[in-house]
């Protein structure tokens, strides 16, 4: 047992922290498989699987999870579940060259964690293989421990506390389980810390589950103590993988791999070597108005086999013709080749989806460029901000299916051929709006899903925008006037005030033309309503997701445009408004300031620097 324990590797992780791998195969194999361990476990109890499956060609990587195994620095610590992200990013990013396909593997509690990352990052790898993953356990944490960890943390005492798997629960297997008991890296104390982000992890992926579209193979123990099996499938049960495969080992305890050691690499050998393969059904799609983000989620389309035309100003389309699109994701790049950038839809042919994403204020020079190529079997979504666009595309293209939808993230252009993504929170929402069934919006979502980005869809296309709009009429405007990012408007005492009143002032106005307020992927739009209605939003420090964000209005008045979408936001709050009775004045205010900016009435930093041009407004109550 585990005579062979493989070569040694260091690697830089997050923050440059030093971090130990065992690999074994070939460095240049086809396809690389990476081990991500569990919580008390370590690479080395996988090396007799690794050995096994490198002698059939495949490399494997089995890096030991800061904190634990060979990293001896802060055992059982993590300041935050990102961290573990960013040092499996960047191990990825350091091999992906080598090998053309990555498959992602993770046992117990690192099951748990790789499903996360798969979820989050799922353009990094090709298939996702889950080993008794701890996605529900049977024993949970105590009330009474929950109490002290909390308390631990709120009084700034990073207190351990015992792991709770005991050695005979993972294994039957006399060898193995003397191993265990005698491992003297196996991790048996965690900290209150790495519980907290454990349980945070536990509740991004209750909500989040549906947006894992990567192939996917579960391997069960049926005789698992630690896990409950049926809850995790239920779990499982609302992935919207392409291919999901689930195989159960009866009378296997926990650690599987040391009970039936042979069957489960024949299983996982035959999984990685080219039964996880789920061919894409190519579509003909169209990005009608690529900036930023019809870039970003055209490349994203093409990345996973469709067919892509980014219809694009010249300068753009040049570089991404001559060498590919960059991608900014998150702290990866990647070039993109299999796409097509054009100035006009000539010899296009008709296209299965067209994504309309130009700016509002182009709508109507967009839809004449694209007709040629909607039929009556096109699906044309809009993801564009603001209100009205899908009527305009309807009017125009009278035979062709028109969605709506909404699109949540940081996008920016730098430059021409590039486009940035900053932040994994967010994705995408769409609803059937005209000549378009609910059936024919899940298609939709099928393939937008390919994207890697969580997509999801809804009956009800107003909701869907107005909740959009709800987001963009209490930022966008304010970024553009002030030049601040999110997190300093919201924790500017005048600023957050105006930031309240523009919101509510939408509210009001959405609840008297009875449009629902949803949920939209990674915000939790109802909340802020309800809290809205109570007056009980508060000024508040903002996580790393929305650390940086500008609107795309800010970027359009340091561009010198002349012109922005303020007033298909803010401008269609104050319009509604009139319509249905609600006084509307904070967003009538901040859209005139705008429209001062843009047009160059006034100059660019005018209210930048004096702030309170921009807040001393008679508020609403």
């Amino acid at each position: 047992m585990l005579e062979n324990k493989g070569k040694m590797l260091e690697y830089a992780g997050a923050k440059d922290a030093r971090l130990k791998c065992r690999f074994f195969g070939d460095e240049n194999a086809e396809s690389a498989v990476i081990y991500w361990h569990g919580l008390e476990d370590h690479g080395e109890w996988f090396c007799d699987v690794a050995s096994n499956l490198a002698a059939r060609g495949f490399a494997v990587y089995l890096p030991d999870r800061r904190g634990a195994g060979l990293n001896s620095a802060d055992r059982g610590d993590c300041r935050h579940y990102q961290t573990l992200v960013d040092d499996l990013v960047r191990f990825i990013d350091l091999i992906h060259e080598r090998h053309k396909f990555i498959h992602l593997a993770g046992f117990s509690w690192g099951g748990k964690f790789a499903l996360y990352f798969a979820i989050r990052r799922q353009f990094m790898i090709d298939s996702l293989v889950l080993i008794s993953p701890a996605l529900a356990e049977k024993a949970g944490i105590g009330a009474f421990t929950k109490f002290r960890i909390a308390l631990s943390l709120m009084l700034g005492r990073n207190r351990y506390y015992r792991t709770r798997l005991k050695p005979e629960t993972c294994t039957r297997d006399p060898e193995a389980l003397a191993y265990i008991e005698r491992d003297p890296l196996r991790l048996t104390v965690v900290t209150a810390r790495f519980v907290f982000n454990s349980h945070q992890m536990d509740r991004h992926l209750a909500e989040n589950a549906d947006g894992l579209r990567v192939p996917v193979k579960i391997l069960l123990a049926g005789n698992d103590a630690g896990v409950d099996n049926v809850s995790g499938l239920e779990m499982a049960g609302r992935f919207h993988s392409r291919k999901m495969e689930i195989a159960e080992y009866p009378g296997a305890a926990h650690c599987m791999f040391f009970e039936e050691p042979g069957k489960f690499a024949d299983d996982l050998a035959a999984w990685i070597g080219g039964k996880w393969r789920a061919p894409v059904i190519p579509r003909r799609i169209l990005i009608a108005g690529a900036g930023a983000v019809g870039s970003l989620v055209g490349g994203l389309l093409a990345k996973a086999g469709h067919e892509v035309t980014l219809l694009a100003r010249e300068a753009h389309a040049e570089p991404i013709n001559r060498r590919g699109l960059v991608m900014g994701l998150y702290t990866v790049k990647r070039t993109v080749t299999n796409i097509k950038a054009a100035t006009s839809v000539e010899g296009a042919g008709p296209q299965d989806i067209v994504i309309v994403t130009a700016k509002s204020y182009d709508t109507a020079s967009i839809v004449e460029e694209i007709a040629p190529v909607c039929g009556a079997e096109t699906v044309v979504v809009s993801l564009q901000n603001g209100i009205g666009n899908e009527a305009a595309l309807a009017q125009a293209l009278p035979t062709s299916k028109i969605a709506g939808g909404a699109i949540l993230g940081y996008f920016s252009m730098p430059e021409p051929g590039t486009c940035l993504h900053w932040h994994d929170r967010g994705g995408i929402m769409v609803a059937p709006f005209e000549r378009m069934t609910m059936e024919d919006a899940a298609s939709l979502r099928e393939t937008l899903s390919d994207s890697g980005l969580i997509v999801r869809a809804h009956e009800n296309c107003e909701a869907v925008k107005w909740s959009k709009l709800l987001l963009n009429v209490s930022f966008n405007a304010l970024s553009a006037l002030t030049s601040m990012p999110v997190e300093i408007i919201l924790t500017h005492k005048e600023l957050f005030a105006l930031n309240r009143v523009l919101f509510g002032e939408c509210v009001s106005v959405m609840e008297k033309l009875r449009i629902p307020a949803i949920d939209l992927p990674g915000y939790n739009v109802v909340a802020r309503v309800k809290a809205a209605r109570k007056h009980t939003r508060r000024r508040r420090k903002v996580g790393t997701s929305e650390l940086g964000g500008m609107s795309s209005m800010w970027q359009d008045v340091r561009k010198g445009k002349g012109r922005t979408e303020i007033d298909f936001i803010n401008g269609a709050v104050v319009r509604r408004g009139k319509e249905c009775g609600v006084p509307t004045p904070a967003n009538a205010h901040v859209a005139r300031l705008v429209n001062q900016l843009a047009s160059g009435e006034v100059p660019v930093n005018t209210f930048a620097k004096n702030l309170a041009l921009v807040y001393r407004v008679k508020l609403s109550p």
